[in-house]
């Protein structure tokens, strides 16, 4: 069963340092800590806004460089679609703004611009930087543009030897390209409705826990709020060079002795080495920074937690 349908979509929000990671980590397949690492050269070098950041606010002068390309490659201003993107919540820093292009030039024009000597940088940018440099700006960029209309197929696969069905939607054309012209949207080719013959079965065992590729541990430790933007790449290359795990086929898989390590400090210290006071913490240091406790009480709180500590162990 095959029903066809149009819907309007929505480009995503520019990049925090979390959806960067994911994102560079799946197109480029590089971990964490070489991708800030490749981001502080562009920051360093003028080229992005400070990209150690956990908010999707838009300034006016992030709005303005979105126009200014806009206009200029595409010469409809209807598809400029200003968006301040600006969110709240536990730990997200309001007064930063995303991770964006400071310039209204996309890659292939940086790149001409270096190559005829236009731009002349301290530091050689590699086709790394480029193609981190092109993510962020194109995901910033439809960010400011006009919605899409895409047609979607809701397909109904049924198994009659099995009475079992399942339900898709499948994208198959764009209508209306908005944000597209620059961040396209995967469609695949049109399903005609009928019986279809099964060609082939295979059998696959799959794990019920999938192992964490490095974007997905950055995705998860924002979600349950561990550590900060200027921390995820850091915790992961500890972990790694302390030979807590070891990264295979892209996934990060512990070893004998980081499970020994986490199982003897969670035996022997509890809530001291837990995820749960690792949150109130960062919490706490959020407080006092917006001044809501005063730093005497927090360092007072913890000092006495540290102090009970022999008696817990």
């Amino acid at each position: 069963e095959v029903a066809v349908e149009e819907v309007e979509r929505n480009p995503p929000p520019p990049f925090t340092t979390d959806e960067m990671l994911r994102a560079a980590a799946a197109e480029m397949k590089l971990p964490a800590g070489k991708i800030m690492a490749l981001a502080q050269d562009l920051f360093e070098l003028g080229l992005i806004t400070y990209h150690r950041t956990d908010s999707t606010r838009v300034s006016t002068r992030g709005m303005e460089v979105a126009r200014e390309y806009i206009v200029d490659r595409f010469g409809d201003e209807t598809l400029f679609r200003p968006r301040a993107w600006e969110i709240t919540g536990p730990g997200i820093q309001a007064a930063h703004e995303c991770i964006r292009p400071t310039r209204s030039i996309d890659v292939r024009t940086l790149s001409r611009l270096v190559r005829t000597g236009v731009y002349r940088f301290p530091r050689r940018l590699t086709p790394a930087h480029y193609k981190l440099y092109d993510l962020i700006f194109r995901r910033f960029v439809a960010s400011q543009m006009d919605s899409a209309v895409i047609r979607v197929q809701k397909v109904r696969l049924t198994n009659s030897a099995a009475a079992e069905s399942i339900e898709l939607e499948v994208p198959f054309e764009v209508v209306k390209e908005g944000f597209t012209k620059v961040l396209a949207v995967r469609v695949r080719p049109r399903v005609e409705p009928g019986t279809y013959s099964v060609l082939s079965v295979r059998k696959r065992t799959v794990p019920a826990v999938y192992l964490y590729r490095e974007g997905d541990l950055v995705a998860e430790m924002k979600r349950r709020r561990i550590g900060r933007p200027s921390t995820y790449a850091r915790i992961i290359d500890t972990l790694k060079e302390e030979g807590y795990v070891r990264e295979y086929g892209g996934r990060l898989v512990p070893t004998k002795l980081g499970i020994e390590v986490y199982e003897y400090l969670s035996e022997r210290f509890g809530r001291m080495v837990s995820e749960e006071l690792t949150r109130d913490l960062e919490e706490l240091t959020d407080r006092v920074r917006s001044g809501e406790v005063d730093y005497l009480d927090a360092l007072r709180s913890i000092r006495e937690q540290v102090a009970a500590l022999p008696e817990a162990v």
